[in-house]
């Protein structure tokens, strides 16, 4: 049976074993001092890129050179700057409308109007669409 040890041993023994206990904690609470440092440099990099995204998505085109097509589906309605007229739109009453003369066909001078195949269809096609509006028909009446 193994001697029991004195008082002063079993002090020196728990002594020992607390001052590695200690070493072992220091380093770990080194270690764990540079980690926190890390992670609070880390925080601040992402308040700032937090900050600077906010700071972007609240631009539009009024308040950036962005343009209006960049505004994306909740854009701002677009101020309107001008007051409502109080006159209604079209002419004005009591004057009679005044349009030119619709012609169904077309006159040749001697021989200096010659259209290519080109403008003779672009011709038809005006000389059908102006026979063709209401104006024309009234004209014929």
């Amino acid at each position: 049976m193994p001697e029991p040890l004195s008082e002063l041993e079993q002090y020196k023994r728990r002594c020992e074993e607390q001052a590695s206990m200690l070493e072992s904690l220091a380093r770990a609470n080194i270690a764990l001092t540079g980690t926190i440092e890390e992670l609070r440099r880390t925080i601040e990099e992402l308040k700032e890129t937090i900050r600077e995204l906010q700071g972007r998505l609240g631009q539009n085109s009024r308040n950036s050179s962005r343009p209006p097509s960049k505004d994306g589906p909740g854009k701002p309605k677009p101020k309107i700057l001008r007051r409502k007229s109080e006159r209604k739109p079209g002419g004005q009453g009591g004057i009679q409308a005044r349009t030119w003369p619709c012609r169904t066909s077309l006159t040749k001078s001697a021989g200096t109007f010659r259209p290519n195949a080109l403008d003779a269809r672009i011709l038809q096609s005006v000389v059908k669409k102006a026979a063709c509006s209401p104006a024309a028909r009234d004209a014929t009446r």
